[in-house]
C-alpha cells in the first residue's frame, strides 16, 4: 500500500509531467494560430474523453491516456477533405509555416527547461564563489564507504577544480580505479568544513563508479550569468541525451531506457529530496521531451519537419498518404515500447 505522502509524490510526478506534455502542444497551438492556421481540438491525453468544452470553434478536451496529446489543426489530415479549399488549413499553408507550427511543440519544451534550470540557479545557489559539484545521494558503494555525505559539495578532483557534472564523471571514469583525492566541502554545521577524501571507483556494468548522484550548483552571479548558465545547460542536456542514445543503439553496458512507469517513479524519488531536484529533473525532462521529438522517427515531430524539408529541397509535394501510413506505424511501435517498457517496469519496481 502507498502511504499518503507516497501517493502525493506520485501524484505530483504525474501532474509534472502532465504540463510538459501540455507546454509542448500549447507551442503547436499558439503557432497555429499565430499564423493564422483553423484550429479544430486541443487535447491533453490520448484516448476516450473524459472531459472538455468548446470555445471559438475549437474543443479542449482532457483523455483517458495522460502520457500524451496533440493539436488537431484543419487540413493535416489526407481525410480531411473540406480542408483542401480552406484557406486557412494547415495543406494551404507555405511550407516554412507548417514547418514552424511543428517545431514550436520541442521549442516550448526547451523554452521550459530553460526557465526550470533559471529558476534552480537563481533560488539555490552554489555555497561558494565558484560552481561547486552537489552530492546529491549517496548509494552503496566506494563512496559511502570513503564517508562521502549526501549534501556534500566536491570541490577539487586531484587538485583539478570541478566545473562540470561532465568532467567529474570523465575523470572518474579516466581513473580506471586508482586512489582520487577530492576536496569536499561540508555546510551542514555551524561552520564550514574542508576535507580531503580518497577514494576508488569501482569497476559496474563496464564502466567505473562511486555511488553517487552529482548535481551542479552555481554561483549567485546576476541575471545575465545565470541566464548564460540556463542556455548553456539546455545544450549540455541534449548532448548528454544523444550519447546516451548513442550508447543505447551501440547496446553498451549500463545504459537502459524506461518508460512512464520508471519515469514517474523516478521523478517521485527526486520529489521525496526536495522541491530543487524536482525542478531541476522537470528541467532535464523537458529537454529531452523537446530533443525526441525533434527526431526524424515516425510518430513524432521531428519526421514531419524533415518531409518539408525534403519538399523545400526536391520541390514537390510528399504523397500526404504515405506519410500518415509511416506516422501511423511509428505512432503504433511507440505504443508498443510503451506498453512493454511499462509492464518491464512494473514488474521492476512491484513484482
Amino acid at each position: 500500500m502507498f502511504t499518503d505522502v507516497s501517493f502525493a509524490r506520485i501524484l505530483l510526478a504525474v501532474l509534472g509531467i502532465g504540463f510538459l506534455i501540455a507546454f509542448h502542444e500549447l507551442g503547436h497551438y499558439a503557432l497555429a494560430r499565430l499564423l493564422g492556421m483553423r484550429v479544430l481540438r486541443y487535447s491533453l491525453g490520448f484516448g476516450p474523453k473524459l472531459c472538455g468544452f468548446r470555445r471559438d470553434g475549437i474543443e479542449y478536451q482532457l483523455a483517458a491516456l495522460p502520457f500524451g496529446g496533440f493539436v488537431q489543426i484543419a487540413g493535416m489530415s489526407s481525410m480531411d477533405e473540406a480542408a483542401k479549399d480552406d484557406p486557412r488549413s494547415y495543406l494551404n499553408a507555405p511550407r516554412w509555416k507548417r514547418w514552424l507550427v511543428l517545431a514550436a511543440g520541442p521549442g516550448f519544451n526547451y523554452l521550459a527547461a530553460f526557465f526550470f534550470f533559471f529558476v534552480y540557479f537563481s533560488a539555490w545557489p552554489s555555497p561558494t564563489s565558484e560552481a561547486a559539484l552537489e552530492i546529491v545521494e549517496v548509494h552503496e558503494g566506494p563512496a559511502k564507504a570513503a564517508g562521502l555525505q549526501r549534501g556534500e559539495f566536491v570541490l577539487q578532483l586531484d587538485g583539478v577544480p570541478v566545473e562540470a557534472e561532465s568532467a567529474f564523471r570523465a575523470a572518474i571514469a579516466a581513473s580506471a580505479g586508482s586512489p582520487i583525492t577530492m576536496k569536499v566541502l561540508n555546510t551542514s554545521g555551524p561552520e564550514a568544513q574542508i576535507r580531503d577524501v580518497v577514494v576508488s571507483a569501482a569497476a559496474v556494468d563496464g564502466g567505473w563508479k562511486l555511488g553517487v548522484s552529482p548535481e551542479m550548483r552555481w554561483p549567485s552571479v546576476g541575471i545575465i550569468a545565470t541566464v548564460q548558465a540556463s542556455a548553456v545547460n539546455c545544450v549540455g542536456e541534449s548532448l548528454r541525451t544523444l550519447l546516451a542514445l548513442q550508447a543505447l543503439v551501440k547496446r553498451e553496458p549500463g545504459v537502459d531506457v524506461g518508460g512512464p512507469v520508471a519515469i514517474v517513479a523516478g521523478m517521485k524519488d527526486k520529489i521525496a529530496l526536495g522541491a530543487r531536484h524536482f525542478v531541476r529533473i522537470l528541467a532535464t525532462l523537458s529537454v529531452s521531451l523537446g530533443l525526441f521529438n525533434l527526431l526524424p522517427v515516425p510518430g513524432l515531430d521531428g519526421i514531419k519537419m524533415l518531409w518539408l524539408g525534403v519538399e523545400g529541397v526536391v520541390r514537390r509535394n510528399v504523397n500526404l498518404k504515405f506519410q500518415e501510413i509511416v506516422n501511423a506505424v511509428g505512432v503504433l511501435l511507440l505504443l508498443v515500447l510503451m506498453a512493454g517498457l511499462t509492464v518491464r517496469d512494473g514488474f521492476r519496481l512491484f513484482g
